[in-house]
């Protein structure tokens, strides 16, 4: 699983534990985990479809910005963004 930088996440993590998404990630696939988050202050991109699935709770306290895959074209195409949390999900900061 590679977990930040541009590489981004792409494949399924643990399902235990927490997940601390960081700022400049580039994210897509599907991140499982108890608990993820995305702290104040912190943009993380998503290139492509993503999936996130929380046990516990699911924060983005962050910017979570939806990369536009038709760059240039007349319409923007952002990717697929499902979010999922067991217990809480919080949304605090901005999904663009």
């Amino acid at each position: 699983v590679s977990v930040g930088g541009s590489a981004g996440i792409q494949e399924t993590m643990p399902s235990s534990g927490e997940v601390l998404l960081t700022d400049g990630q580039v994210l897509s696939g599907l991140i499982r985990a108890e608990t993820v988050r995305l702290p104040e202050g912190a943009t993380a991109t998503v290139a492509e479809d993503l999936r996130i699935e929380a046990s516990g709770e699911l924060l983005i306290a962050g910017r979570l910005l939806l990369a536009d895959r038709t760059a240039g074209a007349a319409q923007a195409d952002a990717p697929d963004l499902r979010l999922w949390a067991g217990r809480r999900l919080t949304v605090s900061g901005e999904i663009v």
